[in-house]
């Protein structure tokens, strides 16, 4: 009886992969090993009359694969690029005065029978500029108004009544956050009597109206009495 001879199996080094850098070069890999290990199997008798049948099955279903992942990402991409729904306070709704809010702070100032009135010196080229905005405001060009009295603040920065000025524009144009801010600066500055206080203090009870804040309304309100200085009683 013929002893079968032995079989010489020549021993593979185990070769580490390395790591993919792209989709690319992952499905060459694939393809790669996919057709050693059909040279492998045919070499030791495994399937030599249907090889080539499962190396075209492996090219194909590693190609479908990889087709599949390069879709879910563009899939993926697609939704993360999607705009979100503008949020509820960027489509709210300006507030809507039923009265003149910039009319009233004016005439806050024209009510208020103070002892203290303070008329300052300008120079002419801050008087040409306020003339520019007084001109714009005129014509309903709020922000060539708003544009003119910034350039007079350049040349007087800390004038509290070119601040309130500004502050009145400010709300002509709807922007009653910097309204309100520039008016305490201008009370911060200003003599914090007369008129000019009052006005002050009147932004902030129209800047309240529109951020429907009632306490802090009913607070400047106060405040625009504390205005008043009574004349100096005469022996």
């Amino acid at each position: 009886m013929n002893r079968a001879s032995p079989i010489a199996v020549t021993r593979r080094s185990a070769v580490e992969p390395a790591a993919p850098a792209s989709i690319l070069r992952d499905s060459q890999t694939l393809e790669t090993n996919s057709r050693t290990a059909h040279t492998g199997m045919a070499q030791i008798g495994y399937f030599p009359e249907i090889g080539s049948e499962v190396e075209a099955a492996v090219r194909m279903s590693t190609r479908l694969f990889f087709m599949a992942l390069a879709v879910a990402g563009v899939f993926a991409l697609s939704s993360c690029t999607q705009p979100s729904a503008p949020s509820k306070a960027a489509t709210r709704p300006a507030v809507t005065f039923d009265h003149d809010p910039v009319g009233a702070i004016r005439a806050a100032g024209m009510g208020m029978d103070s002892a203290v009135q303070v008329q300052p010196l300008r120079d002419p080229a801050i008087e040409g500029f306020l003339n520019q905005a007084h001109a714009a405001e005129t014509a309903k060009d709020y922000d060539a108004a708003a544009a003119a009295v910034a350039r007079a603040l350049e040349l007087a920065p800390e004038a509290p009544d070119i601040l309130q000025y500004q502050a009145e524009v400010e709300g002509l144009r709807g922007h009653w956050k910097e309204a309100e801010v520039l008016a305490i600066k201008s009370y911060t500055l200003g003599p914090k009597v007369g008129s000019l206080c009052a006005r002050n203090w009147q932004t902030v009870v129209e800047a309240r109206i529109a951020f429907n804040d009632p306490a802090t309304q009913a607070q400047a309100k106060e405040r625009i009495k504390q205005c008043r200085v009574a004349p100096p009683v005469r022996m």
